[in-house]
């Protein structure tokens, strides 16, 4: 697995010496890693054969979302997240937001999060002890204790250089201070010099978690040099190829249990019949299980179907397909046998694409509960405006005190705007409001070139009243009104 470019080890920020500190005299540092490990995951990559591609750290977050380096996932056809008992989580083939500038994925809620890690707040001092979680060559839960040595900056991007070592397969893990809160993410180790590893600092965290999310799928090469297939001589006549519908769904982007998946039918995908087109998922499950399988679309009339690999390797279906108007679907499957089976989205119209959701549920669930599953939207429109939209995280919405209340603030412009570090369409501004006192405190932004993140930045911690018929009054009244 490639790991990105780093600072040089002679950047002009003078660094303490360089070694590791002795364990600390008390057990909080014990009980503090016990606390956090299980937020912790191992993420194993594999390429669109099913083969494996490489392994990856990363970290749990408010809502059960994932954090890793980007350089962990991009590159591969699908992802699997296992937590620190190395029970699967989930899976998924893209992610909601990823910057390859600043080397940094956000990867969709996994089901069931054992426990979430929270951001540190405070600022990075040198000299602070830190511990790192990851899992080198594999080997989930390792943790190695350090100092921040160094703030650095190199072509355009910030680094906290660290003394805990970090190897492969802990790219993407939590740096975390002695409170078990994240301050960086493990990225890169100067293999040249002795103990100069590197991570990403949370600024760029947070402002890549409150990016706009999207769906980006990841590139997932396949294997090469293949080997040829064998044909018979002509005056031999030539059997008909063996279906093997299991190996398609080990190539197929998997789904877990109660996760929702979105996806988009158009002319690339698989045709069949008069100009329809369909697109394949895997899951996995055990004898005796019941699972509702669900497909919505505000475009298209979408149909589901449930498919196992018989005897022969072809497939077949179970399960009967039952709608609730034109744009949702769903089937209950009782699986008979412990093993993989397949989801099949399709259209049979050719006038007609564009994008689709899919949940999979464990039992039986009512087609009005999983609509409402599925059609859960993060952010709401506060404005519409000639210049832009703005939007408030759903997600992100706290309510401090009685007076105060805390979210992610969206400012979707509808053109290009200017910036020190390049043009952007896209800001967001974690943000606090006293409703009492009528006044915002802006603590993290953060700036986008469509998905790019170009820079972010913590505003000074000044409280500026709401001016009377103002944009600002206005998105302070109404976080406050929720």
């Amino acid at each position: 697995m490639s790991t990105p470019s780093t600072p040089e080890a002679t950047a002009t920020t003078p660094a303490p010496t360089e070694t590791t500190p002795d364990a600390p005299a008390s057990m909080g540092l014990p009980q503090t890693i016990k606390r956090v490990a299980p937020g912790v995951v191992t993420i194993k990559t594999f390429d669109a054969h099913g083969d494996p591609l490489g392994l990856g750290s990363g970290f749990l977050i408010e809502g059960g979302r994932v954090v890793t380096n980007a350089h962990v996932v991009e590159n591969a056809a699908r992802a699997e997240v296992y937590d620190s008992e190395e029970q699967l989580l989930g899976v998924t083939d893209y992610a909601e937001s990823l910057s390859a500038h600043v080397d940094l994925a956000v990867l969709p809620a996994m089901p069931h999060p054992p426990t979430t890690l929270r951001l540190a707040t405070s600022e990075l001092l040198i000299g602070e002890s830190i511990f790192v979680i990851g899992a080198p060559q594999g080997l989930s839960n390792t943790v190695s204790t350090g100092i921040i040595s160094a703030l650095r900056g190199h072509e355009g991007k910030r680094w906290i250089q660290i003394t805990a070592p970090i190897s492969q397969g802990s790219s993407g893990g939590p740096v975390l201070n002695q409170s078990g809160e994240v301050v960086g993410v493990s990225v890169a180790v100067l293999r040249d010099g002795q103990n100069l590893n590197f991570a990403v600092p949370i600024r760029d965290v947070k402002a890549l978690i409150g990016s706009p999310p999207g769906r980006i799928t990841f590139t997932g090469p396949r294997p090469q040099n293949q080997p040829q297939e064998t044909t018979l001589p002509a005056s031999e006549p030539q059997p008909p190829p063996k279906p093997n519908f299991n190996k398609l769904l080990l190539a197929s982007p998997r789904i877990a249990s109660n996760q929702t998946l979105s996806g988009e039918l158009n002319e690339d995908d698989t045709e069949f019949g008069s100009g329809g087109r369909m697109e394949l998922f895997s899951a996995e499950g055990k004898k005796g299980d019941v699972y509702t399988l669900i497909s919505t679309s505000e475009s298209f009339s979408p149909a589901i179907d449930a498919l196992i690999a018989n005897s022969n390797g072809a497939p077949e279906g179970i399960g009967t397909m039952d709608r609730s108007g034109e744009h949702l679907s769903r089937i209950v499957i009782r699986l008979r046998n412990s093993g993989v089976f397949g989801i099949l989205v399709s259209k049979s119209t050719s006038n007609l694409t564009g994008s689709y959701k899919i949940g999979l549920f464990k039992g039986e669930v009512s087609l009005l509960d999983a609509s409402k599953r599925m059609s859960a939207n993060r952010w709401q429109l506060i404005t519409k405006e000639s210049k832009y939209s703005i939007y408030f995280d759903k997600t992100s919405f706290r309510k401090i005190t009685q007076t105060h209340r805390r979210a992610w603030v969206w400012w979707q412009y509808h053109g290009w705007e200017s910036h020190s570090s390049g043009r952007y369409n896209h800001y967001k501004s974690q943000q606090e409001f006293d409703c009492t006192e009528r006044a915002t405190h802006r603590l993290s932004d953060a700036y986008y070139e469509d998905e790019q993140l170009i820079d972010s930045d913590e505003p000074s911690s000044r409280w500026v009243p709401w001016t009377p018929g103002s944009i600002g009054e206005f998105v302070g009244e109404t976080v406050c009104g929720l």
